[in-house]
């Protein structure tokens, strides 16, 4: 097999060819997208100055990448975990294609065929299920029927949170980058190279993207993007903990650590407030802070640029204090605890500050 390196210079030239194709295929889309998709949809999350003529095919582009990398590269190289992420995706990624050109398919659909593409990985990729550690229910929950029962749904809870905070210029992929550098670096202290291999090729990826989402907003991740790097993510932190069973499995919670308690917290409070927790609603961390800072700057476009650096201490720093403290269970415990409480803490400023405008008015 080639060094990292060599792989690495050979995917930057893709990426170089990649770079080219975005402004041809946006430009395309702006000329002749209106005759063939929708291109318009009221959406009670959009924080964008329009929703018309943005493509939404970012994801798709980052796929398109790996699939040519896999093509184009000589001589061939061992990829099977990643093209085994890319062909497993597939029912769940053509359901959200679907979505992202025509606003066809529901809720209910999207998530059954992403509960698809996860069960097919699970029966033929053979791969180890991390130990789930859990006093007084460890050997309840490790069983293998409920260690299938729990990580399918633990992967499709990541899948929809990923999707979640995809509603802000370059959130959702530069939370999906930390954590897939961090966990990089950890598979690399581990000499696991094939998920360091696989965590850079798709975090070069996303950088390739997100030259054109940040700061200009223009393309979108979309549903498939969204969608397929929970998975991967997800995935991938499955494989990794499941092969290095030495190590503590909580400090996996910290590289997921933000779309996971937003989809968590989210669930609940739809629940609590008698909604369903599969209807889209305004009431996400991202989206109150966006509506104090519009309203402060008065400006749509900068307040939702100001979105993702604001956030780093949600999604950038769980995963790099993982990197340091991930064998270390009381430390991570301690700092699982420090940041669900700092999100709570931050929650709670932006529902006070809502409370005072509606006093003021």
């Amino acid at each position: 097999m080639h060094s990292i390196s060599n792989l690495l210079e050979s995917y930057i030239l893709l990426a170089i060819g990649i770079f080219i194709a975005y402004p041809i295929s946006i430009t395309f889309w702006n000329l002749f997208a209106h005759k063939f998709f929708c291109q318009d949809r009221f959406e009670i999350q959009n924080i964008h100055q329009s929703n018309v003529d943005i493509p939404r095919f970012g994801g798709l582009m980052i796929i398109l990448t790996l699939v040519s990398f896999n093509i184009t590269h000589q001589p061939p190289i061992e990829l099977s975990l990643i093209n085994n992420l890319i062909i497993f995706s597939l029912p769940m990624i053509l359901v959200a294609i679907s979505e992202d050109f025509f606003y066809n398919i529901s809720p209910f659909m999207r998530l059954l065929f992403s509960f698809l593409s996860i069960i097919l990985f699970f029966i033929f990729f053979d791969f180890s299920y991390p130990v789930i550690e859990i006093p007084f229910m460890h050997d309840i929950l490790n069983n293998s029927e409920m260690k299938y029962v729990l990580f399918t749904l633990s992967l499709v809870a990541l899948i929809n949170g990923m999707n979640v905070i995809d509603g802000a210029n370059g959130l959702a992929p530069m939370t999906a980058l930390a954590s897939l550098i961090a966990l990089g670096y950890l598979a690399y202290l581990n000499s696991d190279y094939e998920i360091t291999l696989t965590t850079l090729i798709i975090a070069f990826s996303i950088i390739v993207m997100l030259i054109f989402n940040y700061p200009w907003g223009k393309i979108f991740l979309g549903d498939t993007g969204a969608y397929f790097l929970g998975w991967c993510i997800g995935l991938l932190v499955i494989i990794f903990y499941g092969r290095n069973d030495q190590l503590p499995t909580w400090s996996a919670c910290l590289l997921i650590f933000y779309p996971s308690i937003e989809i968590i917290f989210s669930f609940c409070r739809k629940l609590c407030s008698g909604n369903s927790p599969f209807r889209s609603d305004n009431n996400h961390l991202h989206l109150r802070i966006y509506y104090i800072l519009e309203k402060k700057i008065n400006n749509k476009l900068l307040a939702n640029n100001l979105l993702m650096p604001l956030l780093f201490i949600i999604w950038m720093l769980p995963p790099i204090v993982c990197v340091f403290i991930f064998n270390d269970l009381y430390l991570i415990i301690i700092s699982l605890i420090s940041f669900t409480a700092l999100y709570f803490l931050i929650y709670g400023l932006t529902f006070i500050n809502f409370s005072k405008d509606i006093i003021k008015k």
